[in-house]
């Protein structure tokens, strides 16, 4: 196996990262995952401009996040990341965190496709000429993706995300990382203050840009459990279900 197929980091949590709880936001938590998938690619020399300048980038087509202790202010914590075998036209990646004692904080799994940034289209991984070495045996670590999120048609509107400058990443769309914040944001304030998210899975279907508005629906599909998908008029923008401990 390459020695390089999997990347390790540490860090600790930092206060702008934390909610009222003093706990890692959901959002913030997403951020460090795609930052060590990225620190990843540019230690192999897959830069975001390399791949730019080939005519290629990589946007996230889903994320489902298992937690099993949200971090705390402070703490710290080391990630592995690792790519997995392509499936489809789809590049995965498994990230775990842990804990200084090795325990297993959070798991995700990721799921990308390649696009070229000037057309938006969808590209074949095979239009991808870097070598990027993938972990096949690590695919049966996560299986968290395997949940396929249908609309809720008993969703009600609850409101709507508009999409300003500070929402925008390198690929001049809403981050998904964003998306968290609107989920939680839409989440009824005793749950999300009070109750710690157990697993998350997003489904991102249509890119939002600058200007655009997104509107807002939620439905409470089980006790624990709440459905939240966005859509810019007919165009479905995300899917999403989120459960709390």
């Amino acid at each position: 196996m390459d020695k390089n197929v999997t990347y390790f980091s540490d860090s600790y949590v930092k206060d702008y990262e934390c909610d009222l709880n003093n706990k890692m936001k959901l959002s913030s938590l997403m951020r460090v995952l795609q930052k060590a998938g990225t620190d990843h690619l540019n230690s192999l020399g897959i830069t975001y401009a390399k791949m730019y300048s080939s005519g290629i980038v990589f946007v996230l087509s889903k994320i489902g996040i298992k937690i099993n202790k949200m971090p705390i202010n402070g703490e710290k914590y080391l990630i592995r990341t690792t790519p997995q075998k392509t499936q489809k036209a789809s590049f995965l990646r498994y990230t775990a965190v842990f804990n200084e004692k090795g325990e297993m904080l959070v798991e995700c799994q990721t799921s990308w496709v390649i696009i070229n940034p000037k057309e938006r289209k969808v590209l074949r991984p095979a239009e991808f000429k870097f070598k990027l070495p993938v972990d096949e045996a690590s695919g049966k670590c996560a299986q968290i993706l395997e949940t396929r999120i249908k609309p809720v048609e008993t969703a009600k509107p609850v409101g709507f995300k508009e999409v300003r400058y500070s929402d925008l990443d390198i690929n001049k769309h809403m981050n998904n990382c964003v998306y968290a914040d609107v989920i939680m944001d839409y989440i009824p304030a005793e749950v999300a203050a009070h109750r710690e998210v157990d697993n998350v899975i997003i489904q991102y279907k249509n890119e939002a840009v600058l200007g655009e508005k997104i509107n807002v629906k939620v439905d409470r599909i089980a006790e624990n459990s709440f459905y939240v998908g966005g859509d810019k008029g007919e165009v479905k923008c995300f899917d999403a279900i989120i459960s709390f401990k």
